[in-house]
């Protein structure tokens, strides 16, 4: 007699070992792995449980697979084997820090929505905000959660609003301090298994920035293994338990993030399972930008940071923003040195009130040709502290600086240019532009009788200056 098993949840014991058998899945039962998975095709294992009396239709072998911890490859025609490689390295990876007594964990994100119901039939979604719902709470709080592989214990951090990756690096830094130092004595490395998207994709840089401070902080190395789209860990019982609580509260009507934490806190302590959970109340900035020099100073084995895998070490690393733009109303610290009455023809403070006048008249033109070119004003203001556009290469009163030595002493171009730092084009568009703006605000340049040729000759120059002489230049005209 055939015994049918079609929509079954779980199937006994005794037939388990038959499936799991048939199937050829990687690693038996009896090793303690987080991945396990087969490439047989689906139509061949229903086949061969008919011939042995069970009955399991084609499209629920996956499924019956699935439910029982086994990842179903068969359906991936192509790069099934390139993933089964990937699949056997992170448990290659699991066995080698268990055996050190180093944690692993395994990370995840959901979102929870808040005042926001389903249809029980059609699968609709309601309004997307219910009117009795405070307009300033978030319509979509994020659900971090971490299991420890090795422990059998889990962590739940309920966000405020954005799930960043300073979000999902503080949850784990939080079960680190609450939990996993005190479970594991003076490890030497951490394992995290991560999907490969969203805040903790293998891509984001700042997910790879936090994880570097985490990895200062801790003292540890950090290493990270993110599992192919679609495929995630269901290596034990209690770990698809508690992920089937993590994801059973998506779509859940819920008035607030309080409540929505009540019944979370209610299906925890219902589960039986070794789990804890807090509120995050930080408001996380969801626009971290992390320039190209941050990301290539962090300490990242191999060294790429688009890897699947990679390490990050312990070591310090440049955590601050992205450089400062200077301020365009100063001279660089480069050209300083020609700040002198002798050299720009008049006293430092005419000076400093002349660059000033020249400066909001060079931002007022260059607003109006930014307007002139997107055919409207700023959509949106820049944040302060931050620059929109290329960075610059001189400042605006280096611009002013430059033709005013020019024009005054008649140092070439090409070598005025190696000053500043630009190309000799560079320079000379910003001179001609300049003679425009100071011609706008009626201010002619003096001029000097000494012709000066070379950076060494004007250096010279002004040394004489400071002595309180000025000798007859060999370039300069006769009198």
């Amino acid at each position: 007699m055939k015994t049918e098993h079609e929509g079954s949840e779980v199937l006994p014991e005794a037939e388990l070992e038959v499936l799991l058998d048939l199937a050829g899945v990687e690693y038996d039962r009896q090793r303690r792995v987080p991945l396990r998975w087969t490439m047989k095709p689906a139509a061949r294992i229903s086949s061969e449980l008919a011939d042995i009396g069970l009955r399991l239709p084609v499209k629920d072998v996956a499924k019956a697979l699935g439910r029982h911890g086994v990842i179903y490859l068969g359906a991936l025609a192509s790069g099934g084997e390139d993933i089964s490689k990937r699949l056997r390295f992170i448990n290659e990876k699991f066995e080698e820090f268990e055996r050190r007594g180093d944690p692993v964990i395994s990370v995840r994100k959901e979102i929870m929505e808040i005042g926001v119901g389903w249809r029980s039939k059609t699968r609709r979604r309601i309004s997307p905000r219910s009117p009795w719902q405070d307009r300033d709470e978030p319509a979509a709080v994020p659900l971090y959660g971490i299991f420890d592989l090795i422990g059998e214990s889990g962590r739940l951090l309920l966000g405020a609003r954005h799930g960043t990756p300073a979000f999902a690096v503080d949850a784990v830094r939080r079960w680190w301090l609450a939990a996993g130092c005190h479970q594991y004595s003076d490890p030497a490395a951490l394992l995290i298994l991560a999907d490969d998207g969203g805040a903790n994709g293998s891509r984001v840089r700042a997910w790879h920035f936090e994880l570097a401070s985490l990895s200062v902080d801790s003292g540890m190395e950090i290493t990270v293994c993110h599992l192919p789209t679609g495929i995630w860990t269901w290596g034990s019982s209690a770990h698809r338990s508690f992920w089937d609580l993590a994801k059973g509260w998506r779509g859940n009507r819920s008035a607030d993030r309080e409540s929505l934490f009540g019944e979370l806190m209610r299906g925890v302590s219902e589960s039986g399972l070794d789990i804890s959970a807090e509120i995050d109340a930080t408001a996380y900035s969801p626009r971290v930008r992390i320039s190209d020099s941050q990301l290539n100073d962090l300490p990242i084995l191999p060294g790429r940071a688009g890897d699947w895998h990679y390490t990050l070490l312990p070591r310090p690393h440049r955590r601050c923003g992205p450089p400062a733009v200077p301020d365009a109303d100063k001279v660089s610290p480069k050209a300083s040195w020609l700040i002198h009455p002798e050299l720009i023809g008049m006293e430092i403070r005419e000076w400093e009130i002349l660059a000033k006048r020249f400066c909001a008249l060079y931002d007022q033109e260059h607003e109006a040709a930014l307007e002139l070119r997107r055919r409207g004003p700023r959509q949106k203001t820049p944040a302060a502290g931050r620059y929109t556009g290329g960075r610059p290469k001189v400042t605006t009163v280096d611009q002013l600086l430059a033709a005013v030595i020019h024009e005054r002493l008649g140092v070439p171009q090409a070598n005025l240019a190696a000053v500043f730092g630009i190309t000799t084009n560079r320079l000379t568009v910003s001179i001609s532009r300049t003679r425009r703006l100071l011609g706008k605000l009626n201010h002619v340049i003096p001029k000097n009788d000494i012709r000066i040729r070379d950076v060494q000759s004007l250096q010279e120059f002004r040394e004489e200056c400071e002595k309180g002489g000025r000798a007859d230049r060999p370039d300069a005209p006769e009198e």
